[in-house]
């Protein structure tokens, strides 16, 4: 309801949808069914002004009209049953009342999904309360051949409302090409910009400077020195409500398995060896209820291991214990992972230990992830550079599947398209080719544009020069990279 000063009458004539307008002000509708409200409870506000034009209600917010404060607000007020909802919406306090009809089914007086009480109240409600709203970034990557700015915006904004399938970003060129710089000094200001924590997983000291730890504002984990995890301590199960034991054993008989490349005999000894480490503390079942005062280590894990006997076993895995990498008593990583990171890989002493590490590292994420709960937004980016070396890994395959629903958006970038498999390329919703230099690497990069008479164009790119392929530029646009 607008009741402000007569002065503003023309601005309310353009906006009056019922033409209802008097001296004090007029009064505009909006009947709101149990499945809409319910979108509100879950923090899913932000999807009426895409579907209403904004009710055609608020102005401009560079149109200033008397006695109205511009400030960020996104309060959803209940009320009993037939009784106004109050909405005010994001810049605009203020702005409108809507009315529920009293000839309506009084659908309020029951509960929506669990989620209102019998006896709704008159309380404020943040729309925070039931799904946790985290940015949704527009984030400018350059220019296309006719001068006008692309963006990446994986939830849709302004001309580009529609939403990508996911947040995840495969990038792909020859050294040089310029990948590195889109996603140093492109992609990692503006993502730090919203605020969004960032994990880069980074091979080859790429964004270990300070001068980036600065502007992005993330903090250096040197991996050869230590690893403030303990993969031996266990998160409970959401759907159970109880530690999946057995089902932990597996996980890292797996892990060990594929980053060492054990024989079955090997493996068969590495699992026995776990068994008998949470033996130890009395803990024998498949499941457990409540959680030991505190979790076995690595070093009491070594113990039994050494006691199989198996020198090919212990010389193979080693290095995971000679270098102390996890130095961790409790299992999760929460508390920094609401914080950006760089994870520097590069000094451990091989792939294989670079691999078991990332792979155990990113297992960590994705149970953080599950435990926060569903995000409509990025609750956590991920980079990885030179990504060839893990995309491939049990961890990875998980979050670019099941990622996107928990907030998760990976920047996956190689040299060449064969350092992705299948899966990767189509759980990728966007993908970025920069020039990719050898023949056969360039006819595969413009088949994943869909054009394969691109790949001449492919190999001749300039440095900085990009195709970009998503569902708001389809089938692809050609782009000079910019900061």
């Amino acid at each position: 309801t607008r009741k402000e000063s007569s002065a503003a009458s023309d601005v309310y004539k353009r906006q009056d949808q019922d033409s209802d307008l008097n001296t004090t002000g007029f009064t505009e509708t909006l009947q709101l069914d149990r499945r809409q409200v319910a979108k509100f409870l879950n923090g899913q506000a932000q999807e009426f002004p895409k579907r209403t034009d904004n009710w055609k209600l608020l102005p401009d917010c560079g149109e200033r009209l008397p006695n109205i404060s511009w400030e960020p607000s996104n309060t959803l007020q209940l009320h009993e049953s037939a009784k106004p909802v109050e909405i005010k919406k994001n810049g605009c306090k203020n702005a409108q009342q809507i009315k529920t009809s009293n000839n309506r089914e009084k659908e309020s007086d029951k509960p929506l999904d669990g989620r209102v009480n019998d006896k709704p109240k008159s309380t404020a409600i943040s729309t925070n309360s039931r799904a946790t709203q985290f940015p949704q970034p527009k984030i400018s990557l350059g220019k296309s051949d006719s001068d006008e700015k692309v963006y990446w915006t994986p939830y849709g904004a302004d001309s580009l409302p529609e939403r990508l399938n996911n947040g995840h970003v495969m990038i792909v060129g020859s050294s040089g090409s310029g990948k590195t710089f889109l996603l140093k000094s492109v992609i990692a200001p503006q993502i730090s910009q919203y605020k969004i924590p960032t994990l880069y997983i980074d091979f080859n000291d790429d964004f270990t400077q300070k001068d980036f730890l600065g502007v992005v504002d993330a903090e250096l984990i040197r991996a050869d020195k230590g690893l403030p995890i303990n993969p031996l301590a266990l998160e409970k199960s959401l759907q159970d409500d109880e530690f999946l034991l057995m089902n932990h054993i597996y996980e890292l008989k797996d892990i060990f398995q594929k980053a060492f490349d054990l024989g079955e005999q090997q493996a068969n000894n590495f699992k026995d060896a776990l068994h008998e480490t949470y033996k130890e503390i009395g803990l024998h079942d498949r499941t457990l209820k409540q959680a030991p005062k505190t979790w076995p280590t690595f070093r009491d894990f070594k113990k039994h291991l050494d006691a199989k006997g198996d020198l090919k076993l212990i010389n193979r895995v080693s290095s995971i214990f000679d270098l102390e990498i996890f130095t961790g008593k409790e299992g999760g990583m929460d508390k920094r992972l609401k914080e950006s990171t760089v994870l520097a890989l590069s000094l451990l002493p091989s792939d294989m230990v670079r691999k078991a590490v990332s792979d155990l590292f990113l297992k960590t994420t994705y149970q953080y992830l599950i435990r926060s709960g569903h995000a409509d937004g990025i609750k956590l980016a991920i980079v990885i550079d030179e990504a060839h070396k893990i995309t491939n890994l049990p961890s990875t395959s998980l979050l670019l599947k099941e990622g996107r629903k928990y907030g998760a958006s990976l920047w996956v970038s190689s040299q060449e398209p064969k350092d992705f498999s299948n899966s990767v390329k189509n759980n990728c919703g966007t993908q970025i080719i920069f020039r990719v230099d050898e023949v056969r690497n360039a006819e595969d990069s413009a088949k994943q544009l869909g054009q394969r008479n691109l790949a001449a164009d492919v190999r001749s790119l300039s440095v900085g020069t990009c195709f970009l392929r998503n569902l708001h530029y389809a089938p692809y646009t050609r782009l000079r990279v910019e900061r």
